[in-house]
């Protein structure tokens, strides 16, 4: 019996280590996100300055502090972010079917860079 016990210890240790090893892959790549930035935003969007093009210059966009947008607070944080990306706002497209999890992660990475 305590035979089984034991191996029952290494297979939930082996799930727990294949379970970390798929968050780790899940990882974000700034290298990545600055290629779905090239691909999906820089039409827009300036990645080296404030200045705004069609929507706003994002260097240093994390560094911003809250204020009022559309009649709503709007922070500087991952999921707000996201959600611009992927729903979009008045003059900027929902992308939410061009850019899968994986590059938001990336692209939320890069952002992050600048």
């Amino acid at each position: 019996m305590n035979v089984w016990k034991g191996v029952s210890y290494l297979g939930m240790i082996g799930l727990l280590a294949f379970f970390a090893g798929s968050v780790s892959a899940q990882a974000q790549d700034a290298a990545k996100g600055k290629a779905v930035f090239e691909t999906n935003c820089v039409i827009c969007h300036e990645a080296t300055s404030e200045t705004t093009k069609v929507g706003p210059g994002l260097k240093e966009w994390f560094k911003k502090p809250p204020h009022e947008f559309n009649g709503k607070q709007h922070t500087h944080n991952e999921e707000t972010l996201r959600e611009q990306v992927k729903k979009g706002s008045s003059a900027m497209p929902p992308l939410e079917s061009l850019v899968s999890d994986a590059d938001l992660n990336d692209l939320v990475a890069y952002v992050k860079t600048l």
